[in-house]
Parts: C-alpha cells; structure tokens; sequence
C-alpha cells in the first residue's frame, strides 16, 4: 500500500521509498554497532518495563516512571517450544468451550489436523490447547503415551510443516499462522501431505489463522465462547444475583475478546464494582472516538488529533511543536487542508485560545501533570489513551493516500531530525505506528518500516523500526507473527541496513517471544555477515541476558555455541565460536551490573557442564585467554549477589572446568587466574576465597565429595 510520490515541501524527499534506501546502505551512521544496539534494549526496557508506557492490553498509556511497572503482560505462553503441564492448566483454568468446539474435535479426532479460523482475540489458541488435551486423553492408541504439547512458529510455511518430523504422541500448535507464498494449486496438496504425516505419526495438529489465506480442507470456523457461562462458572458464589449476572452478561459487547470478560469477572471476583469493571471493554471509547468524526471538523482539529495520535504522553510544547510541522507539511501535500489565516491580525486572534480548543472539555485531548522526581511535568495525551487505537483507525478510514502521504513526509521529518534528542517523542511515534498496524499493517510496512529499516532516516529510523516491532508484540497477540514475519524479511534482505535492524530487533522483545528465531538469524548473521559479526556476537550476548533475567530458557544459545564449537574432522575449536562465547560470559545484567552468565549457572545449576566446556575452550586459546580469565574472575567477584551458595557454585563451575580442561591446563590456570584476580581494583575478601576455591575444585576434579551437599 505504498503511497504516491511525495511532493516537494518543507520535509520533502525524506522517505523516498525503498529505492532511495537502497543508496544509504554504506551510509557511515548505518555502520553497525554494538553500543547502538545496548542504547536501543536499555532505552526500551527504561520506557516501557519500567513504567514510563503501560503496553499492557494493547494500550499505550503514559505511565509513572520509577515505579517498577512492567509493561509486558504477565504469564504469557512461549511462542515456540515445548509447554509445560503447567502452562497448558493455567491458560486452560476456567476454559469454556464455544459451541462449534464439538464440531473441531470430530475433525482432529478423525483426520489428525484441524484449522480453525476466526477474527484475532476471539480464543482460538486457547481452543487449540484445549483439543490437543482432549484428542491426546481420548483419541489416542492405547499403546501410544502422551506426549508434550510444542508451539510451532507462525511463519512456519506449509512446505516446511509437510518436510517436517512428527513425534508420536505429541500435539502440535501453530498459532496465528501467516499465510506464506505457496502458490495456490499447491496448497491442497501440500495439507494432504500434512494430514498424512501427522497421521502415521499417530500425533495432532492444530493451526489457528485469521482466515485470510487459502486455507486447508479442515478449517473450522472458530467462534466466542457464550459469556454467560464464563460468567457463571466464575461468579456463580461470589454473592451476585441471577438478575444481576444476566444484566453483566447483557453489558457484553457482541465483538468481546474472552480474555478481556475474564478480567472482568476477575476483577468483580476480588470486590470490584460490576459497572466499574466493565470499562475494561473499550465500545464506549470506540464510540466516543466515532461520534467525535462524525461531527463537522475543520481540518485543523483532524490535524490535531493526528498529530496527537504520534506525540500522545510528550511535553504540551512538543505536540505543539510537531502539529505545527505537520499543519506546514499538509498544505503541501494536500493544499485544501489547512487554510491559513487572511491576514496577520487574524493570526493574533486565534492565538490565545489555540492550546484551549485542543484539549476543550467536548474533545479527546488533555492535558496531565505527571510527577517527574522533585518536580511536574506537563504532557499531552488523550483523555482516555484507548481513544489513541481508535482515532487512528477512524482516520486511516475517512482519509486517502494524499493525507498519509503527508502524515508519511511529517515522520520522516521527525525522525530525520533525530526527535531533537527527545527520547519521549520517539516513542510515541513508535507506540502510534505499532496501534495503526492493527488497522492498517500494509500502510505501516510499506511507508515507515521497511524504508526505515533499510537507513532512510539513518540511525534514528532504524531504531524506531526495531522499536515498532516491539511495540507490535505488546500491542497485540495476532501482531506478533507478523513482527516477526517482517523481521524475519529484513534478515534475508539484500541490503546491509536491514539485515543489520534484524539483528537488532531479535536480540529485544522480538527474541524473547521468539527465541528458537531469534537465535538462527543473529547466528546466521554471526556466521554468515562479516559486517555485522562482532556487533552480532554482542547482540547474541544482550538475548542471553534478556532470556536469563526474563527465565524464558536462556539455554538454547549456549546449545547452540557447544553443537558448533568443533566442526566435523577439525580437532581445533572454533574461533568464531571462542569470539561469540567471550561475549556471553562478559555481558553484564543491565539492572545490577552482575555478569549474566552467573545469573545462568544460578538459576540452571544442570547446565554448568555446556557453559564450563564453552569457557574452558576459550581459555585454551590463547588469543582470548586473558578475557576468558578476567570474565571468570569477574564472575567469581559478583557470584556472592547472586546465590545464597557461592561456594558451592563455585566449585561446581571448578570442577566441570577441570573436566572440560587437559590435566596439564589445571597448573597455568591456577597462576594465571591467581595472578588477573590480584591485579582486579578491590577484589573483596569473599570473592578471593571463592577463587580459591574454584581453583581447588580444579586441581581435585577427581574428588566427588567436593560437592557433598550440592542440590
């Protein structure tokens, strides 16, 4: 949906779509580097986990810095991998069943595979967990056990799940698949070879899609569950009447997400006011934002709005500011929208009452004194930020590529000028691009992310990008599949920018819901890229610290270094591996400054023998031995603040190092480690003995008895 070309005017030629980007490529700004890509993940982590945007529900609000919020909703499913029993019994706890389900379970039970499809929100992977449980108690051969349940990437393609293995026993998921490019006449065929793999493996498949693309011959359309039987199952002995369950029951709006009724029968549950609890539905906010259109506008308060819609929760005078760029930017692009006043002396009298007309008591906005340290600040934003999602669809709605050709040119414009060094600004414009791909994901992709991606706007508009992705994966469960599909593009591209904004995007939010993804391309990159390979490495090492600090099974990457660290028929480690695994014990925890790899071996006691053979590899290469010896110290320094048991870790980590370790390295490594922790600034006494320790455990690897206690 890539609009016209720009006209000339005050920020004219700042997209010029993705054959401009294409020159930039060896622009110097677009070089990559690992201290843009900590200054991208710390920025994000400080604006939204720690409080200052509430991401969570899909609502971008302006929340309280310093207060520890976390913007990420919590006990959400992994993306990919295997689920726990535990996992699969909590999303599943109070599960009600709509009334097509009997009809989807036929159809698993019979062909094996089974495709349900319905609008996003509506319960569909919650649905499919629910028919793999049943299918695998009731369907299953007696002589076939079963198995775990394993989320499959929804840009999975249909080749791919036709070549696949199938474990017997299993349950598959895909989950929001995004159609991929198979040409149609092979898609039947394709499900067919699907359907019978699946089949002789004796396990079960369920994908769940919005229903767009050609679908396969067992789609089912997937329906909401009836609200009253939520409500009943959760509310029947909370003390409400049968009168006042039905009249919640009749406050449900027809289009309602499942998950947004539990939180209300939730909140009600814990003592809240019904009427109070039912805000959580946002139809009031979508007719409030529609009847505010409906009514005759000027194209100044359009404009007011729209530039709003990218500045909510900024300094009143940075909205102001922005709107007049835009106002200046629209009278080029569409020359009837903003009629300037006839004279001078007109001008003077609209003046005093401007910033009175935009945040009017009848209008969307308004403005907030927010608490900043000893002092206020004052930020505009709409009255209720769930107007923002909905203002942006009403105008992607009423207006025509004229008007988002100047909304393109306006952010261009803004992102060209670095957000004059306003960190706030930058994401609002983020957040504001991130809730128009709900509506209008083409329109996002084709004006802002991929030419940003590609160096368009240099630096700043790369990061924007990355940061729109993220916001994607908070903003709304059926957008993360196509962040991730857009991410996964970039990878593959041609051009050196976009690749590099891949890495970048994976090694955030983007990794953490998709860790198995995001672990093949920034390895690819590492192995593949001469360009990105060192920042790549340092993008790997930011994953491994944001899975560990997150616990999302942080084990993977150091997996995936051990299977790569000798190559078939070479008897010597890899370098490239050594290089990426200096990284990785040298990466340090964000919030307390402790080496990440201790957090590790803390938390993943059973993993210390990958890590131990990774680090005693690294130590045995000379060229990188005194890193290996100063991130070990460092470690050994930081262990007492991270575990109860340093002395027991430590001798764990002493002896899996000594079995990793030739007899003849136990010697040098006593004096060289003695010899780096001496010359550390302030080595506390603690530390010192844990060194000695871990040194002991070296020498006496054959002593079992050294861990006598250990659990």
């Amino acid at each position: 949906m890539t609009g016209a070309e720009p006209a000339a005017g005050p920020d004219a030629g700042s997209t010029g779509g993705p054959a401009a980007a294409e020159e930039l490529y060896d622009d110097p700004e677009l070089e990559p580097d690992g201290k843009q890509l900590q200054g991208a993940v710390q920025q994000f982590v400080t604006m939204v986990f720690n409080g200052e945007v509430d991401a969570r529900g899909g609502v971008f609000g302006v929340g309280t810095p310093g207060k520890g919020g976390r913007g990420r909703r919590q006990g959400r499913l992994p993306e990919t991998g295997k689920l726990t029993t535990g996992e699969i019994a909590a999303t599943l706890d109070g599960y009600q069943a709509p009334a097509c389900y009997s009809e989807a379970f036929a159809v698993l039970c019979r062909t094996n595979v089974v495709e349900l499809s319905g609008a996003p929100g509506i319960g569909k992977s919650a649905g499919a967990l629910a028919l793999l449980r049943d299918a695998m108690a009731k369907a299953l051969p007696r002589e076939v056990a079963p198995g775990p349940t394993v989320l499959l990437a929804p840009t999975v393609t249909l080749r791919e799940l036709a070549g696949r293995e199938y474990h017997a026993g299993y349950g598959y998921v895909v989950p929001g698949r995004v159609a991929d490019t198979t040409p149609a006449e092979d898609v039947t065929h394709l499900w067919h070879r699907i359907r019978d793999q699946v089949s002789e493996a004796r396990s079960f498949l369920v994908v769940t899609t919005a229903g767009a693309a050609l679908g396969s011959p067992w789609r089912q359309s997937w329906e909401r569950p009836d609200p009253m039987a939520i409500i009943a199952e959760r509310l029947g002995g909370s003390g409400l009447t049968e009168p006042e369950l039905k009249q919640l029951a009749d406050s449900v709006p027809p289009a309602f997400r499942p998950q947004d009724l539990m939180e209300v029968v939730r909140r009600i549950a814990q003592g809240e006011p019904p009427e109070r609890a039912v805000e959580r539905f946002a139809v009031a906010a979508t007719e409030i934002a529609a009847a505010w259109f409906q009514q005759p506008r000027s194209p100044r308060e359009v404009l007011r709005v729209a530039a709003l819609a990218f500045t909510a929760g900024t300094a009143v005078r940075t909205v102001e500011t922005e709107l007049q760029r835009l106002e200046e930017q629209m009278a080029v692009a569409v020359p009837s929208t903003v009629a300037g006043p006839d004279t001078a002396e007109k001008a003077v009298a609209t003046l005093p009452g401007h910033r009175e007309q935009f945040t009017d008591s009848a209008g969307l906005a308004v403005i907030r004194s927010m608490a900043d340290g000893v002092r206020s600040r004052r930020v505009m934003d709409f009255r209720d930020p769930v107007y923002r999602e909905h203002v942006l669809s009403e105008l992607y709605d009423r207006y025509d590529t004229a008007f988002w050709d100047g909304m393109r040119d306006w952010l261009n414009g803004t992102v060209r000028k670095g957000y004059r060094n306003d960190p706030e600004l930058k994401r609002a414009v983020a957040s504001g691009l991130a809730l128009l791909a709900k509506c209008a994901v083409e329109e996002v992709d084709d004006s802002y992310l991929r030419p940003w991606a590609g160096g368009a706007a240099g630096w700043a508009g790369q990061e924007t990008a990355v940061f729109t992705l993220w916001l994607m994966c908070l903003a709304d469960d059926s957008l993360a599949p196509v962040a991730l599909a857009v991410a996964e593009g970039w990878a593959t591209d041609r051009a050196a920018a976009r690749r590099w904004a891949a890495v970048v995007a994976f090694a955030g939010e983007l990794g953490l819901r998709y860790p198995n993804q995001a672990v093949f391309v920034i390895w690819r990159a590492i192995r593949r890229d001469d360009r990105h390979r060192q920042p790549a490495q340092q993008a790997l090492a930011r994953l491994f610290g944001l899975l560990t600090s997150e616990g999302e099974q942080p084990g993977r990457i150091p997996a995936q270094l051990g299977r790569d660290l000798y190559t078939s028929g070479d008897a010597r480690p890899s370098v490239l591996v050594i290089e990426t695994v200096l990284e990785l014990v040298e990466v340090t925890d964000d919030q307390s400054g402790a080496p990440v790899v201790m957090k590790y071996l803390h938390r993943w006691p059973e993993r210390t023998v990958v890590v131990a053979r990774l680090w005693a590899a690294a130590l045995r290469h000379r060229p990188s031995r005194l890193r290996a010896l100063k991130a070990l110290a460092v470690g050994l320094e930081n262990l007492p603040r991270i575990s109860d048991r340093p002395t027991i870790e430590a001798a764990r980590l002493g002896m899996h190092l000594a079995r990793a370790l030739p007899p003849d390295e136990y010697g040098p490594l006593h004096n060289d480690l003695s010899r780096v922790a001496a010359g550390l600034h302030r080595v506390p006494r603690q530390a010192r003995a844990l060194i000695e320790i871990l040194l002991a455990a070296v020498v006496k690897a054959d002593r079992p008895d050294l861990l006598e206690g250990d659990t």
